[in-house]
């Protein structure tokens, strides 16, 4: 049997076959993963005088390598994810103090890290909720299994409404609408505030994936958006760091000035 590309792997055993439709979990990318299962069988075709032997050992090798990487991946968008953290917080604590004090710091941090890695290692914890796929992939990678569950085209990975801050800001507009009520009872404001502090970090989180996502696609083929030319994509990417990290800092602001003005009305 040919592979459509003259080469012959009538030869190569049922695992093969099998390597070629396994799921690997959570890829990045469909035609990566595409990629990588076709060219491990044509390595192991090249090895057919070593037989099953020879085969399991690229398919073991290649596994691993697959799997490192992904870990790789996941781990630089968890240091560039808490690079930003630190330094938003830092900013913060230097000139909105009492935002700093108002915000839940347990609440953003997670948030923050969910935005730009996924909550990865509490799927080696076993934890239940938060090992599902969901929190196990970083917000903006949500489009692939969305997609693959609905086939909505506009949901392919590098969708324009994932990788943008445009739900968290959603998430603070529901919170502002919330503070703007002038009764709330104890459990309502605890509810609007940690609606307020996560998608404070999700936007933090998510942007700092997305700055992650277009330096290392620089150093490849260029940032590209789904259905967005390259000059477009950058122009998404720009307009949603600008938003992402700079309305927080607007909220942050706003705390700082409600604190102050209940600290003078009680002098």
């Amino acid at each position: 049997m040919s592979d459509g590309m003259g080469v012959e792997v009538a030869w190569v055993s049922p695992k093969a076959s099998d390597l070629a439709t396994h799921q690997f979990p959570n890829p990045r990318s469909q035609e990566r993963e595409k990629e990588s299962r076709w060219g491990l069988v044509m390595i192991a075709c090249s090895l057919e005088g070593f037989g099953n032997a020879g085969f399991d050992l690229v398919v073991t090798i290649g596994f691993l390598s697959y799997q490192m990487s992904a870990l790789l991946d996941k781990l630089l968008h968890f240091a560039v994810g808490i690079a930003t953290g630190v330094v938003f917080w830092w900013v913060l604590e230097r000139n909105y103090r009492n935002a700093a004090a108002t915000i839940n710091p347990i609440c953003f941090l997670v948030m923050v890290v969910w935005g730009a890695s996924g909550l990865f290692f509490f799927r080696k914890l076993g934890v239940p909720l938060l090992s599902g796929t969901f929190f196990y992939m970083a917000f903006p990678d949500w489009d692939i299994p969305i997609y693959n569950a609905t086939g909505l085209r506009f949901l392919i990975h590098r969708s324009w409404l994932f990788h943008s801050v445009m739900i968290p800001v959603g998430g603070l507009g529901g919170w502002l609408w919330f503070a703007s009520r002038l009764t709330l009872a104890t459990w309502q404001k605890t509810v609007a505030n940690l609606l307020r502090d996560g998608a404070m970090g999700l936007s933090v989180g998510i942007s700092a994936h997305l700055i992650w996502d277009a330096l290392l696609s620089s150093t490849r083929r260029g940032f590209y958006l789904h259905g967005f030319s390259g000059p477009e994509s950058y122009g998404w990417l720009l307009l949603n760091l600008v938003i992402g990290l700079g309305v927080p800092l607007v909220i942050a602001w706003s705390l700082g000035q409600s604190g102050d003005r209940s600290q003078t009305r009680e002098f």
